[in-house]
């Protein structure tokens, strides 16, 4: 919509005309090139900014790629760890299925390999600040 200039009232376009009348002050050479140079260096801040966010991302992806890939074949391997009496570790995936019943016949003798190695590993104190050390107060123990 454009307003055309006759159209105007009276004292709209008298203050019109003193303001078209005024002297304009032009600004000085030298504004062109600071304002240049003022630009410049927001945009390279900005790409130095942006560029630090992208080598971010992009550690941060290959990092969950790494992790993604090594719980893969985390998950896959069998670990050196051999069969256990093959009818026991039988037994135990029954045992485990029967508990969870999703699980595949290959998961659940897996997990019964898998437990039957780790109740074989050396029981290893933990010495760190965190845990007391000591006898556990007799409300804390564990009764089976």
């Amino acid at each position: 919509m454009t307003v055309d200039p006759t159209d105007l009232p009276d004292d709209l376009a008298d203050l019109e005309r003193a303001l078209r009348s005024r002297a304009r002050v032009e600004p000085c050479a030298a504004l062109r090139g600071r304002v240049l140079a003022e630009v410049h260096a927001r945009l390279a801040t900005a790409s130095r900014r942006l560029a630090l966010v992208r080598f971010a991302a992009a550690l941060v992806a290959g990092a969950m790629v790494w992790v993604n890939l090594s719980m893969s074949i985390a998950n896959h391997a069998a670990a050196g760890v051999t069969h256990p009496d093959g009818q026991a570790a039988r037994a135990l995936a029954r045992r485990l299925r029967d508990l969870a019943p999703d699980l595949t016949q290959h998961e659940a003798l897996r997990q019964a390999v898998l437990l039957h190695a780790g109740s074989r590993l050396a029981a290893t104190p933990w010495l760190s600040p965190a845990i007391p050390l000591g006898r556990p107060r007799p409300e804390e123990e564990i009764t089976p």
